[in-house]
């Protein structure tokens, strides 16, 4: 089962999410797209209970979801292709506290409320040392999370 973790204030229904779905079904190959709350303990936890539940399990996170991959990764030993991951999260989406402590879910352009105690969550699953074995890195040059 590959598991696609999305970024933040994404959805399961975002762009990457729904080209992974497509790619997936046309190999035959299982895969789920989850969306997850904003708040990360929730969203972890759903994640665990998904790892839990299937054999075989590999990640793909893109952004904040590449951050909980690094973690999920260590934590259960599984293979994470992460694309721009946010390995500083707890530092960059500090800027959405700013923003009078509410975001936009871009899938349906509802907002949410971001506070300082889910920049204290994100700082619980932070790895100092990855398995570098079990992850494949996909960086791209110009990303906005990158440069914060």
């Amino acid at each position: 089962m590959i598991i696609f973790i999305h970024g933040f204030g994404s959805s399961g229904k975002g762009g990457k999410a729904e080209l992974f779905r497509r790619y997936f079904k046309e190999k035959n190959i299982p895969f789920i797209a989850p969306s997850l709350s904003y708040v990360p303990e929730l969203a972890i936890s759903t994640l665990e209970e998904l790892i839990d539940s299937y054999t075989n399990v590999s990640l793909i996170g893109s952004s904040l979801g590449g951050f909980y991959s690094i973690y999920l990764s260590n934590r259960y030993n599984l293979k994470a292709v992460l694309i721009n991951p946010a390995v500083k999260s707890e530092k960059t989406l500090k800027r959405h506290i700013k923003q009078k402590g509410y975001s936009i879910n871009y899938y349906d352009e509802s907002s949410f409320e971001w506070r300082e105690s889910h920049l204290e969550m994100l700082k619980r699953y932070i790895v100092d040392k990855p398995n570098e074995k079990n992850i494949f890195l996909l960086l791209q040059k110009g990303d906005k999370v990158m440069r914060s």
